[in-house]
């Protein structure tokens, strides 16, 4: 099967505004009255658990849970008030609850209470009125009713499927007025610690898209985004009772809250929210992130899921545009243009790059482009770093004549003077004529356009940006390819470590019995061995001869930051070089001191990085463009 490279991107109904119901019955019969008014009916219970503590004096008694999130009184007593109230109320439904856990009926019930008492109970301990209690109702998968309650400033939001948002009591709806790309959008995020490795790389590529951030807002960030006050909210490690409440609030004001990676939220995601006020907004973010080093992998991991095969022939086809730029692999290989016209004037140019250890620039333009040139060069260095780089420069000015040619006076008359000289020098009686004349080449030169002025350079300068943009596009488009590829082959060689820790101890077992029936033999013949447990010697020196566990340590280690180095904005391919050097090292120590057929066959030497052609490509500054890891 052919990799397919898939993007859900938010184009369904199920990941837009929320899906409205053709009939009001049919709505009522998902979240029926009596239902809304428990949910807020729970809101008040636990308002007044919460409001007696609230900047109490002395503060409030605090533990923290296993996790090292801080646990108050208040937390417990809010949603044990609201277990007290479904218990009674509503028994045959389930809860699942952030403090107490699930609480399942014995009589089987459509219904799923998902509770968080304070969300955001940082905010609440150090008097800030940003937490909420969250309530979210699910019948079956899908999320129909979402309740944010601010018991502080008295400000409730409630969402209920296919009828709206409300802000105590009157319509939520997020304007149309909101910014439509992101970098005139906010980013808000509970906290920046909720992020770690990759996924704190692909945060940052989306901080770095976005106008600004703002950290700490908890639940009251998702409430002023369905009032499109907050422009998109990305966070990670969330639980169920975190985001439950959220969906149908935001959706049904408008906006779109999916996972990263575009899917609806449910008990079984995988703790990635990203929310924001309209849908293309919401795909400019989801693209960015899929993309990133953390998407990067996700996709892998749906590949697999999807059983894949090898083939990337296709890869480029579905790629976005805005493939984010500031971390990720670029190959040295590719090619950019562009084409500006302005007035009579037309300018190409077009760049092409190779793989090369060195910055080589060589630069076709037209002659009255050399006092530049060296500004050129200069912007192609920086950008480009290195590379054997050819640029060609086409400048055409629609009011020349159609020979772009000229005579040259002096070389005619030079030529007149020329052949005067043949005929005296002949003694013949002839006149020169212009036939003559024009045979010497010399009298033609081609024509330049003089000095160019500042307002040619400067569109010049703007269509050699342009071409640049367009080839790093290009050498990225292929860079990612290739990063699945090698990502793909380091997870292989993950694999075959995990595969021979399964059989190293039965390994290390035969060998040591080996060990024993030998070491037995030699008792029995050498005399002077009466002394000596020839059988313990030998089980030592045998279990540190085949006793890979070290080298396997090590190799596991080098892949791990191999495939986190593809992610840095730094020059990376000398790191490269010598991390898969180290592989090599660490995949032949293994194959020949297990002392095992089964295990010297995973690694066969195929699988190393050989030949100069590719140590010179894993020099590469942003990706080795060549390496066969594991192949």
């Amino acid at each position: 099967m052919g990799f397919v490279w898939h993007v859900p991107v938010p184009g369904c109904s199920k990941m837009l505004r929320s899906r409205r119901c053709n009939r009001l019955a049919t709505c009522i019969d998902l979240v029926p009255d009596e239902y809304v008014v428990l949910g807020k009916e729970l809101a008040d219970a636990a308002g007044n658990a919460i409001r007696p503590y609230f900047r109490r004096v002395g503060g409030v008694s605090t533990d923290f849970k296993s996790d090292q999130s801080p646990v108050t009184v208040a937390d417990k007593g809010a949603e044990d008030a609201m277990r007290t109230i479904l218990k009674d109320k509503a028994p045959n439904d389930h809860v699942l609850g952030e403090e107490f856990g699930t609480s399942e009926s014995s009589i089987g019930s459509d219904y799923t209470w998902v509770l968080d008492p304070i969300d955001g109970t940082k905010a609440f301990i150090t008097g800030k009125p940003t937490f909420g209690t969250l309530i979210g109702l699910m019948k079956g998968p899908k999320t129909v009713l979402g309740i944010i309650d601010q018991p502080i400033s008295g400000e409730r939001w409630v969402g209920v499927h296919g009828r709206g948002s409300t802000l105590n009591g009157k319509p939520v709806k997020i304007p149309e007025d909101v910014p439509t790309k992101l970098s005139a959008a906010n980013l808000h995020a509970t906290t920046p610690e909720m992020f770690t490795g990759i996924e704190r790389m692909a945060f940052e590529e989306l901080q770095a898209a976005c106008k600004y951030t703002n950290f700490g807002s908890d639940c009251y960030a998702y409430a002023l985004l369905a009032m499109g006050h907050v422009h998109i909210i990305c966070e990670a490690d969330m639980k169920p009772w975190d985001y439950t409440a959220l969906v149908p609030v935001i959706e049904e004001a408008g906006g779109v809250i999916t996972d990263w990676r575009g899917e609806e939220l449910g008990l079984e995601s995988d703790g990635t929210v990203l929310a924001a006020v309209s849908a293309d907004l919401h795909r400019q973010a989801l693209e960015l992130l899929q993309y990133s080093p953390r998407g990067l992998l996700l996709l892998r991991e749906r590949e697999e899921r999807a059983g894949s095969g090898d083939d990337l022939s296709d890869i480029n086809d579905e790629l976005p545009s805005n493939l984010p730029t500031a971390v990720g692999a670029s190959s040295m290989t590719g090619f950019g243009t562009a084409m500006q016209t302005s007035g009579n004037l037309s300018v190409k140019v077009e760049i092409r790059t190779i793989n090369s250890r060195h910055f080589d620039l060589s630069v076709k333009s037209p002659r009255y482009l050399a006092v530049h040139e060296r500004e050129i060069s200069a912007h192609l260095r920086q950008e480009l770093l290195r590379g054997k780089v050819m640029v060609t420069i086409e400048v055409k000015d629609s009011e020349m004549i159609v020979l772009p040619i000229r005579v040259d006076e002096d070389a005619v008359r030079a030529a007149r003077h020329l052949i005067d000289d043949v005929v005296k020098a002949s003694e013949l009686d002839v006149t020169p004529t212009l036939d003559q004349i024009l045979r010497f080449s010399e009298v033609f030169v081609k024509k330049e356009n003089g000095n160019i002025n500042d307002g040619v350079y400067t569109l010049v300068e703007e269509v050699v940006r342009a071409a640049v943009k367009d080839l790093k596009l290009s050498r990225r488009r292929e860079g990612y390819a290739l990063q699945l590829d090698l990502l793909r082959r380091s997870k292989a060689i993950l694999e075959i470590c995990e595969e021979i820790e399964l059989r190293l101890p039965g390994i290390l077992e035969r060998e040591r019995e080996n060990a024993r029936k030998l070491a037995a033999e030699l008792s029995e013949n050498l005399s002077t061995a009466k002394n000596v447990n020839l059988s313990s010697v030998s089980e030592q020196l045998i279990g540190g001869r085949v006793d890979v566990s070290e080298e396997l340590v090590r190799l596991k280690s080098h892949l791990s930051i191999f495939e986190l180095s593809f992610f840095s904005t730094k020059q990376i391919g000398q790191k490269l070089n010598f991390l898969v050097q180290e592989m090599n090292r660490e995949v032949t120590t293994i194959s020949s001191k297990a002392s095992d057929a089964a295990v010297s066959q995973l690694f066969p030497s195929r699988r190393k990085v050989r030949g100069p052609t590719q140590r010179e490509a894993m020099q590469n500054p942003q990706v080795p463009i060549k390496a066969t890891l594991c192949s």
